[in-house]
């Protein structure tokens, strides 16, 4: 619902979850001051902490310090709860309120805006969107009655909406049902809507059935690890809600009950039960064990190879590739030793001269698009590195903020020391400043958020200790792909950069606490200079819907430019 701009003397920012301003077309919960705001609720302390906020207007308007004469000034807003984003011609739309979010898989979907799309389906008479949880995994059912004389199929519902919505916000589940049950007050009744369980599977609706016992043990592969009865033989993996840490327990259970061990990236060319049995049946997954994924092949630019993070695996690089022009090629650069026979390359050097020989079969000679996130990142600039030494000429290495990992070797110990001091002191100076920003609620969920990752460290270190005793866990996919996130650590920890002959475009997540850190140590090694290019999210969610709609933008036109 369209409700313009605000009026004479007063303010609106949309701002997310940290308080910073959203992009256009990006939900964003609405603040409101200026001079009619109100001094707080009477004698409700607690409600006036949860309600009001003050934020430095350097944070809401860009500026910096300077620009205010030495001086950050307070903003004092109101926060009202609703979600709703801003138009490209500046009015802003309502979108809905916050306590009707949810949050999948970490994006706040606001359940109004699905249904409505949904809704507006000529071929939907009602409808009502959901949240059901299997196997500890929350998905969004789209429960409807069909409109009379219509029947369509999960794959037209699901087309429709994805000319609607971001893949994120797509039901998993599309349930068709006779008429859908009121309560009293006239409203769905949501306990009445059937459970995952109780669905009819797929195969029985449609009577496309599986051709064999490879195909119906698929099925219960999928049904398992998805947590839905409703798959079919030509269901999508990704459109059925899933990712990649559902590829990963998918592939386990394939490994233990065929007896076969496939790469992740087998989802990009056999995302269907059906593909991927034929696949199996000629045992395909053999000769796929390359570093170089072609997960887009065809277009008439030039490639953009990209290169894996920690994890080894590209499963993480599908919305990008799929938000780019259908014109950009896109190759996935997935770490070698994922088949747990050959052993993973533990050296930055050599990943990237192994890597590059893949990539040269695919492009003999420049210009080369290369890039990479966090791990990834400092993978392409080794291999640009190289490539430059022997006269290639590259035309984009695009660093989706990875930290310049070694900058500080090349500093004296003085100068390092200061760096690590300074920096130290601005990353806990933000802490705090965004942690007076947040009422109690959010300032135990940013508690927890920084435990959680202290944590995981932790339990880095203790895996590395059982695996120099022998003691580490059966070998598997789970532990094939821990073993290679671990052996990448190794491999980061011990690299020495040399300086880069050209220039770096780094891709700054606005997000992140210190971005200042990772530019400094760009700057030493690129030559070059550094090319900053803004983008929503942090150094997790960039890469993830909604925040990597605006990566895709952002990369497209960094490549843009660059061809001759």
């Amino acid at each position: 619902i369209p409700i313009g701009r605000p009026i004479s003397n007063t303010t609106i920012y949309l701002l997310d979850s940290s308080l910073n301003p959203v992009p256009i077309g990006v939900p964003g919960e609405l603040y409101i001051g200026g001079d009619g705001l109100a001094q707080g609720y009477l004698n409700r302390p607690e409600l006036n902490e949860e309600k009001f906020v003050s934020i430095p207007t350097t944070r809401l308007r860009g500026l910096t310090a300077d620009s205010n004469n030495g001086e950050i000034q307070n903003i004092r807003l109101y926060r009202t709860g609703d979600i709703a984003r801003y138009l490209p011609d500046g009015n802003i739309e309502f979108i809905g309120r916050k306590d009707h979010q949810i949050k999948l898989r970490g994006f706040r979907i606001e359940l109004g805006e699905v249904e409505s799309a949904f809704n507006s389906n000529p071929a939907v008479k009602d409808g009502v969107i959901a949240i059901r949880e299997s196997n500890g995994e929350k998905k969004l059912v789209a429960y409807y009655v069909p409109a009379e004389g219509s029947a369509p199929t999960t794959g037209e519902l699901r087309d429709f909406m994805k000319q609607k919505l971001p893949d994120y916000m797509i039901p998993a589940i599309f349930v068709e049902v006779a008429e859908l049950s009121l309560n009293p007050n006239g409203k769905v009744d949501r306990h009445k809507l059937p459970s995952l369980e109780e669905i009819q599977p797929e195969a029985e609706k449609t009577g496309v059935i599986p051709k064999d016992e490879l195909e119906l043990k698929l099925i219960w592969l999928w049904q398992k690890v998805l947590g839905i009865q409703s798959v079919g033989v030509k269901d999508n993996f990704f459109e059925c809600g899933g990712h990649s840490l559902i590829a990963v327990r998918l592939f386990s259970e394939i490994e233990k009950t065929l007896g076969c061990r496939l790469p992740l990236a087998t989802l990009f060319q056999a995302p269907t039960i059906e593909q991927l049995a034929d696949l199996i049946r000629q045992g395909g997954w053999q000769s796929t064990w390359n570093a170089l994924v072609p997960m887009r092949p065809h277009g008439s630019k030039p490639p953009f190879f990209c290169v894996h993070a920690v994890g080894g695996n590209i499963l993480e690089y599908n919305d990008l590739a799929n938000h780019l022009d259908s014109a950009q090629p896109f190759y996935g650069v997935q770490a070698l030793g994922l088949d747990g026979k050959s052993a993973p390359l533990n050296d930055v050097e050599e990943m990237a001269a192994a890597y590059l020989k893949e990539i040269r079969q695919i492009q003999p000679e420049g210009p080369y698009y290369l890039g990479g996130r966090s791990f990834g990142g400092t993978v392409a600039y080794e291999m640009a590195r190289q490539l430059k030494e022997r006269g290639e000429e590259i035309a984009l290495l695009a660093i989706f903020d990875s930290y310049p990992k070694g900058w500080l070797k090349l500093c004296s110990e003085d100068e390092a020391a200061r760096y690590k001091k300074e920096f130290l002191q601005l990353r806990i100076k933000r802490h705090l400043e965004n942690w007076k920003q947040l009422g109690l609620i959010g300032k135990a969920k940013y508690f927890l958020e920084k435990a959680n990752y202290k944590k995981r460290k932790y339990k880095n270190l203790l895996w590395q200790s059982r695996e120099k005793l022998g003691v580490g866990a059966k070998q598997s996919v789970n532990t094939t792909i821990r073993g290679i996130e671990e052996t990448n650590y190794l491999a980061i920890k011990k690299y020495i950069p040399k300086v880069y002959p050209g220039i770096v475009t780094f891709f700054c997540a606005v997000e992140e606490i210190c971005p200042e850190e990772n530019l400094t140590g760009w700057q030493r090694l690129a030559q070059g200079g550094v090319e900053v290019v803004e983008v929503p999210g942090d150094h997790q969610t960039m890469i993830k819907e909604p925040c990597v709609q605006e990566l895709a933008k952002a990369l497209e036109k960094s490549i843009s430019r660059t061809i001759k």
